[in-house]
């Protein structure tokens, strides 16, 4: 779109998110938009909150199929984020790489919606399940990763529907925002090195700045520094990093392992926050949250 302008046109619109940012809009209301998009696949995407609404209104007539792989359903992963990521009760796990032999559990005569961590083997999967002839094939878009960044108003199933394996809560941008509006008494930790706290790294578009009033203990001294925020264990403590790396599940655990009752982590780390200030309607006010920003990443 900036190619299209400095060109000269005068009246260029850049589709947030692209086609993907459009898949993740709840229907309801958005049907014009969807009516226009066209697609080669044979299986079609749904976002979590039609997904959601499908689930709070009847389960009997969905097949929630999911193909993460063993010790990603399990927990038993070496990746503490892959741990942190639930499932929906009365799901069925079948590992993608399990599945052409195992299609004899799949429920041909429900809808069947694929669920994995980010959707690329979800919609591996739907390649499959078409080819064998089965008829009502859905994906859910970016998978698990995305459904815990989804607005939670938006989420009503999660409370009856989603089981997390952790003790510690994954809260998104847009919950954050609700958050500091009421919330008082609660404390940010940047768990990014020290560089990249200071806007001393080496990639400069990972200097972006950091929360206010955030303190900054590197995931690599947690297990020695945590003492320093010892007065917050009872207290909600909001752990974030960059974006969405396993360093900040690292964290969390160290600080459940050590008596922290409300442990946060930001879903998207600062880099969403930024995003969700300027993109999204209502959310502007999250921009004050970040400070210390250069100017090149304002």
């Amino acid at each position: 779109s900036k190619m299209l302008a400095d060109s000269g046109f005068t009246n260029v619109i850049n589709i947030n998110g692209g086609v993907t940012g459009i898949r993740q809009l709840p229907r309801a209301g958005n049907d014009c938009v969807f009516d226009k998009l066209a697609s080669q696949n044979e299986y079609t995407f749904i976002s979590s909150a039609d997904l959601c609404e499908k689930l709070s209104a009847n389960t009997k007539n969905v097949f929630l199929l999911d193909v993460r792989s063993d010790s990603a359903y399990m927990h038993t992963s070496s990746d503490a984020k892959v741990n942190a990521y639930g499932y929906f009760r009365n799901s069925t796990h079948i590992p993608l790489a399990n599945l052409e032999r195992n299609l004899v559990r799949v429920q041909g005569n429900k809808e069947i919606i694929i669920i994995d961590l980010f959707g690329d083997d979800a919609e591996k999967a739907a390649v499959l399940l078409k080819a064998k002839n089965y008829k009502n094939v859905s994906v859910l878009i970016e998978g698990v990763d995305r459904l815990l960044n989804t607005e939670s108003m938006l989420m009503e199933c999660m409370k009856t529907n989603y089981v997390s394996p952790v003790d510690y809560r994954i809260m998104s941008a847009l919950e954050l925002k609700g958050f500091t509006d009421t919330a008082r008494d609660y404390l940010f930790v940047d768990v990014r090195t020290t560089e990249e706290f200071t806007n001393k790294f080496k990639d400069y578009w990972r200097n972006t700045g950091h929360l206010s009033g955030a303190v900054n203990i590197p995931v690599a001294n947690m297990d020695k520094l945590w003492k320093t925020i010892a007065d917050y264990r009872e207290k909600p403590v909001i752990l974030y990093d960059f974006g969405s790396s396993t360093i900040v599940h690292d964290a969390a655990n160290i600080l459940m392992k050590n008596g922290f009752t409300a442990v946060h982590v930001l879903q998207g780390g600062i880099f969403n926050i930024g995003w969700t200030a300027a993109n999204i309607k209502g959310y502007k006010s999250l921009a004050k949250l970040r400070v210390d920003v250069p100017l090149e990443r304002q």
